[in-house]
């Protein structure tokens, strides 16, 4: 439910969306706010993302991301590759 709100949904087209109640939506959002120790939804996705508990793939589509980054040339794509390819690596050799 973060990643939705990170996307922009309000708590009614959220509970549209996963088919529930608005209370329940709510109650989470409650619950995700002092587990994380956030002071709203907003506050609640920043701190998730910094933790690593949702991903930029949660909140946007590859077209989303490509229409952001598109602007800023080919250049940045390249250096995003290779770090992404990097971090890989890295993963790769963790699990070794």
């Amino acid at each position: 439910m973060l990643a939705m709100a990170a996307r922009g949904l309000t708590i009614v087209e959220m509970a549209d969306e996963l088919v529930t109640s608005v209370s329940t939506i709510k109650s989470f959002l409650h619950n995700a706010c002092n587990k994380l120790n956030a002071r709203n939804r907003g506050h609640a996705t920043i701190i998730a993302l910094k933790r690593g508990l949702l991903k930029d793939q949660d909140i946007y589509t590859a077209e989303e991301m490509v229409d952001m980054w598109a602007p800023l040339g080919p250049d940045v794509f390249e250096e995003v590759a290779s770090i992404l390819r990097q971090r890989s690596d890295e993963d790769l050799s963790r699990c070794i």
